[in-house]
């Protein structure tokens, strides 16, 4: 009834370290299958990522460590704030803005402007909004509350190796 099983200390280590593998192989593939997921058309990346891995993903990347800064792009990209800035204080349609440093932690740098859901920018504004556009190499647009609508515009490669 009751099975002795002996157990070399060598199968303990070995099998433990198959175990761990294939953890690891089966984390990555449940990550790499979220990515996948997450690019599709019309998808809330909320939906496959915690709070956690995205902030994660967004905030560092461990293996990026700039040594070059382009100074074209860190123009265009000051230039881009400013605008945002600009327009914080100058629109009532402007709910909030972010403005990330940049790092050489990270290759691409953002601005992020949240504007009141049924916003509309004339003369001036219009313009400034136009420019930022023009000025970035990315806009993301989505739905931020159901106040606002968020857009981040990044710029690409600030930092290099």
């Amino acid at each position: 009834m009751n099975e002795v099983k002996i157990v070399k200390y060598e199968d303990v280590k070995t099998g433990m370290g198959k175990r761990i593998a294939a953890a690891k192989r089966k984390a990555e593939q449940e990550y790499t299958e979220k990515i996948e997921r997450s690019r599709a058309a019309d998808v809330d990346v909320r939906e496959f990522f915690s709070d956690e891995e995205l902030d994660f993903l967004l905030s560092s990347n461990e293996l990026f460590q700039g040594k070059f800064l382009d100074l074209t792009k860190r123009e265009r990209y000051d230039k881009l704030a400013t605008a945002a800035r600009w327009l914080d204080i100058n629109s009532i349609e402007t709910a909030d803005i972010k403005i990330e440093g940049i790092s050489p932690s990270r290759p691409n740098a953002v601005v992020v402007l949240e504007l009141h859901r049924l916003a509309s920018f004339q003369g001036k504004e219009a313009k400034v909004f136009a420019a930022m556009t023009a000025l970035a190499d990315d806009l993301f647009i989505a739905g931020g509350d159901s106040e606002s609508v968020r857009f981040t515009f990044g710029v690409r490669e600030i930092w290099k190796e």
